[in-house]
């Protein structure tokens, strides 16, 4: 819940109605001094006791002066002063989810090009041109973009697991990106069971606007939660998904088959995909389907997913926790003169 904040003072109150509270103190002790002067005047016996500054009458002006002074500070302290929040930035966007897929047939070399089965390549080479390599440039590119949208990451494979929420700090996201590849989770492609976890990091978003974007190569053949069911959940959470299909969906490509050794052993295999279950997922939330058979395709395509998208406001939450509240720092003067009014009181308690 985002907190509204009042400028006076040159300090961002959150409660400034609170502020008025230090003004009776204030007028009480103005009226004291001033009914205490008329009173001195008006009798000639004793106007001569109003004249001079003896030390008791000195101590006992700074001592309510003192306790009047720690009201003021305290009615400060409740008003909420926080510092101006250079930091924060209002930031316009969208809340958005990608879901990647790490199954291990997205080892396969097919978005590389024809000449892969035709020459010797080093391991490092062809894991730079595996279907999931191109996923991570792909997307590491469309975070950097988008500095105005908060953005999560969701990965999957036999099981489903929400890595990073959505976020500003896409710094860390891009981190993150690099060390993700096959072999992380059980294999498998638990569509079914991605779409719920990112629509449970979308569930509390108070974005007019919610977005998943779903990349795989391949048809749901783990997990317990039917996709289409998974989807109609999506769409009563307000949670529109753009799916991405990687490949070209039938016939043999090329794999990278080991991970050991430093040259690539590249084989071959049927990795079918179901393009019709992606294109239902995305109809029934009032999203997009796609297909990419190369990198600079599947980079096309995620441009293409928020083109035209109603922008929402939010607030950096993380900037808000930046800011430097003031009310601590009131807080020991509040406690200084009370201490010191009260030493002061008890020492000379006459009244004058």
């Amino acid at each position: 819940m985002t907190v509204e904040l009042t400028p006076l003072f040159g300090v961002l109150w959150e409660r400034p109605l609170v502020l008025v509270l230090g003004v009776f103190p204030l007028l009480h002790l103005w009226r004291s001094g001033r009914q205490r002067r008329l009173a001195l005047a008006t009798s000639p016996v004793f106007r001569e006791l109003g004249r001079g500054l003896g030390w008791a009458r000195v101590v006992h002006g700074f001592t309510r002066f003192i306790l009047v002074a720690s009201f003021v500070l305290a009615s400060v302290a409740l008003a909420g002063p926080r510092a101006h929040q250079q930091g924060q930035q209002q930031r316009s966007g969208i809340d958005l989810v990608v879901a990647l897929d790490l199954s291990t047939s997205m080892n396969a070399l097919d978005l590389a090009g024809d000449d892969v089965l035709h020459r010797a390549m080093t391991l490092k080479e062809a894991r730079m041109r595996t279907r999931i390599a191109a996923a991570r440039r792909v997307v590491d590119e469309f975070v950097e973009s988008r500095p105005r949208d908060r953005i999560g990451l969701v990965v999957f494979a036999g099981d489903a697991f929400p890595q990073v929420p959505p976020t500003f700090d896409h710094q860390y996201l891009r981190e993150v990106l690099r060390y993700l590849r096959p072999g992380l989770l059980p294999d498998g492609t638990a569509i079914g069971n991605a779409l719920l976890a990112g629509v449970a990091r979308l569930e509390e978003s108070e974005a007019h606007t919610k977005v998943m974007v779903l990349v795989t190569d391949g048809d749901n053949t783990a997990g317990n939660v039917e996709p289409k069911d998974a989807a109609q959940t999506a769409a009563e959470k307000g949670v529109r998904v753009d799916t991405v299909l990687i490949g070209e969906g039938q016939g043999v490509v090329p794999v990278l088959s080991d991970q050991e050794g430093e040259m690539a052993r590249i084989g071959q295999a049927a990795l079918p995909a179901n393009p019709e279950l992606l294109k239902a997922i995305a109809a029934v939330t009032g999203g997009e389907s796609y297909q990419a058979s190369a990198e600079d395709e599947l980079r096309k395509r995620f441009h293409d997913i928020l083109n035209g998208l109603q922008r929402s406001e939010l607030e950096d939450q993380a900037a808000w926790a930046r800011s430097r509240d003031l009310a601590p720092g009131v807080l020991p003067w509040i406690g200084l003169t009370l201490v010191v009014g009260m030493l002061l009181r008890a020492a000379v308690p006459v009244r004058v």
